[in-house]
């Protein structure tokens, strides 16, 4: 009897249907577990991305207050830089009109006199 329990117990299921549920078991953990890793992994990974962009997000709000609070004074006063800029160069160029023209009036004056001032013979 503990022969036959024992044949009994070793040939059930038999080897077709045994063969069979071997493949379809390998089959389902062997194609869904590499699956289920690679999600499990995106998901560990992306945690930290996660933390990362929400961290990028306050530093860019922050980046945008300050833009939205300083760059409209830094634009105006670079505006007011350029115009005193332009003035004053217009008021150089004036000067330079001027100076010419007091210059030229001078250099006119003194062509009319002889020159006084006798010149340095050149030595070589």
């Amino acid at each position: 009897m503990n022969l036959k329990t024992t044949t009994l117990a070793t040939s059930y299921p038999p080897a077709s249907i045994r063969r069979r549920l071997s493949t379809t078991l390998a089959s389902a953990t062997g194609g869904k577990f590499p699956v289920v890793c690679a999600v499990f992994s995106v998901a560990v990974i992306s945690i930290p991305t996660m933390v990362a962009f929400g961290r990028l997000e306050a530093s860019v709000k922050k980046l945008a207050k300050v833009v939205s609070n300083e760059v409209p004074g830094t634009l105006f006063s670079l505006k007011l830089s350029s115009m005193e800029l332009n003035e004053l160069t217009q008021q150089l160029s004036n000067f330079r009109q001027k100076f010419s023209e007091v210059r030229g009036r001078k250099n006119d004056r003194s062509s009319n006199k002889p020159s006084t001032v006798p010149k340095k013979n050149r030595v070589s």
